[in-house]
């Protein structure tokens, strides 16, 4: 049986209900989707930190050079690993109704629970001066 387009297009869109996370081969930039409000794309180049502490609120912190992105969910160890060997291409909100059981700590795969995207606020010349 044939894929149906519509699915493909769907899927193109939307990504893997699922998945938290899709990985790449050195995309050039972050895609970053949460459930509701807006999904904005940024370049790998512009990153400035990544920080990961699981017992932190949030645990996942990425700084680009506009925005500050906050990630929370369960088991991001990996989502992290992915964003700093540069992989990650997309990050997904997923409900949690979508999780698939009890998963064993061989096989805990990540769920990213809330997506927050802030920009920073613009600094005047006089701040960058000194």
């Amino acid at each position: 049986m044939e894929d149906n387009p519509i699915d493909k297009v769907k899927q193109a869109i939307f990504g893997d209900e699922l998945s938290s996370v899709t990985d790449g081969v050195r995309p050039g930039m972050l895609d970053l989707r949460p459930r509701k409000g807006q999904w904005l794309a940024l370049p790998y180049t512009a990153i400035r930190e990544v920080s990961y502490n699981p017992s932190s609120k949030p645990p996942l912190r990425i700084e680009f050079s506009s925005y500050i992105i906050e990630i929370q969910g369960t088991h991001l160890k990996g989502v992290y690993l992915s964003i700093v060997g540069m992989r990650a291409v997309t990050l997904t909100e997923v409900q949690s109704l979508h999780r698939i059981g009890v998963e064993s700590e061989d096989q805990e795969s990540p769920n990213i629970d809330r997506i927050s995207i802030k920009r920073k606020k613009a600094r005047s010349a006089q701040e960058e001066a000194g």
